[in-house]
C-alpha cells in the first residue's frame, strides 16, 4: 500500500490487481482495484471431492504441487488481465512473490516489470 500511495501522490494513476476475495483490502485502502483470478487461492488446492491437494514432505514433490497450483493461478489471473491491461496501457507493472500474472503480462505489453519481494511462508499442510 505505501508504493501505491506514494506514486498516486506522485501523480501516477494506479490500479491494483488481487485474488477478488482480497480486492476491498485494497479498495479500503484506497486503491483502485481490480480481482483477478477471481478464484480463492484455496480453491486452487481443491479436489473435486473437496479435500485439499496434499502437500509432502519431499520437497521435489512438494515444489512440484506448489509449481502447478503457481501456473494453474498466474494462467488464470493472466487471461483476466490481458484485456484490461491492453486497454488501460499501463507503464510499469509491479508484482510480489504470489503475483504470478505480473510478469507475463509484463511480458505481453512489454511494459517494465518491477518485483517487489517480501518474506513469505508456504503452507505445512
Amino acid at each position: 500500500m505505501p508504493l501505491a500511495h506514494a506514486l498516486r501522490s506522485a501523480g501516477h494513476e494506479v490500479l491494483g490487481g488481487a485474488h477478488t476475495e482480497f480486492t476491498p483490502l485494497l479498495i479500503n485502502a484506497g486503491v483502485p482495484a481490480v480481482g483477478a483470478p477471481r478464484r480463492s487461492p484455496r480453491d486452487y488446492r481443491l479436489l473435486r471431492e473437496g479435500r485439499l491437494v496434499p502437500l509432502s514432505s519431499d520437497l521435489d514433490e512438494r515444489a512440484q504441487v506448489l509449481g502447478t497450483l503457481g501456473a494453474r493461478i498466474a494462467a488464470d489471473g493472466y487471461h483476466e488481465l490481458v484485456h484490461l491491461a491492453q486497454s488501460f496501457r499501463p507503464d510499469l507493472i509491479i508484482g510480489g512473490p504470489l503475483a504470478y500474472a505480473a510478469p507475463l503480462l509484463a511480458t505481453k505489453l512489454n511494459s517494465p516489470f518491477v518485483a517487489v519481494e517480501f518474506g513469505f511462508a508456504e503452507p505445512y499442510n
